[in-house]
């Protein structure tokens, strides 16, 4: 098994993986890579980021809109959380910022309407409530648990400020669904009509951990 650390940002300079693509072979597996270490992002990171954002989602006609543009990165950079998987191959010297998270808090009536179908008016007042709004993994490093490991630190984050946090899913991915549940995000509510009035989201809610029950 891979160890895997944690690192705060350094300040010298780091190459991405666009810097050795086309990278061979399909798939990279763990018999591949030596090191593991995943770190909060800086404002150098962002174009790296935005470029794995843009292949990391489906083929269906709504996935096109869901990666964000270099601007946004750079903007979530400096001012939310947001956490970078850092892979070192064996056959090279350097390594690859290969995936993602990120979350923020969320002041949006939008994003707090399903929350606010889950907890009280006195809950919601006293709490921070984080949106994860998205974690992602390039498709030639999946299957390595770094998208879970990326969850993990973001949420070690959140629970820090003692703050509830959710994310939304399509209610028809069961296996994301499931996946979140283990993290903690038990409690669903669906929204209809989320993005467009054929699109539904299911938000899953995660409370702080002094609020769990």
């Amino acid at each position: 098994m891979l160890d895997v650390q944690v690192a705060e940002a350094e300040d010298e300079e780091q190459p991405y993986l666009s810097e050795y693509s086309p990278l061979d072979g399909e798939v990279y597996t763990a018999d591949e890579i030596s090191d593991i270490e995943i770190r909060r992002a800086t404002g150098r990171d962002f174009l790296a980021i935005a470029a794995i954002d843009r292949v990391a989602w489906g083929t269906d006609e709504a996935d096109r809109y869901i990666p964000d543009g270099e601007h946004a990165w750079r903007f979530w950079v400096g001012t939310a959380y947001v956490y970078s998987a850092w892979v070192r191959l064996k056959d090279h010297d350097n390594e690859l910022l290969v995936g993602a998270v990120l979350a923020f808090l969320s002041v949006s009536d939008i994003d707090l309407d399903g929350v606010k179908e889950l907890l009280t008016e006195d809950e919601v007042d006293t709490r921070p409530v984080f949106a994860v709004h998205k974690a992602f993994v390039h498709p030639k490093f999946r299957g390595l648990g770094l998208g879970t490991k990326l969850f993990d630190e973001v949420l070690k984050k959140i629970d820090a400020s003692n703050g509830h946090a959710f994310l939304t899913v399509k209610p028809d991915n069961k296996p994301a669904r499931k996946l979140y549940e283990k993290m903690g995000f038990t409690e669903p509510y669906l929204i209809k009509g989320s993005y467009r009035e054929q699109e539904d989201r299911l938000l899953q809610f995660r409370r702080a951990p002094s609020d769990e029950v």
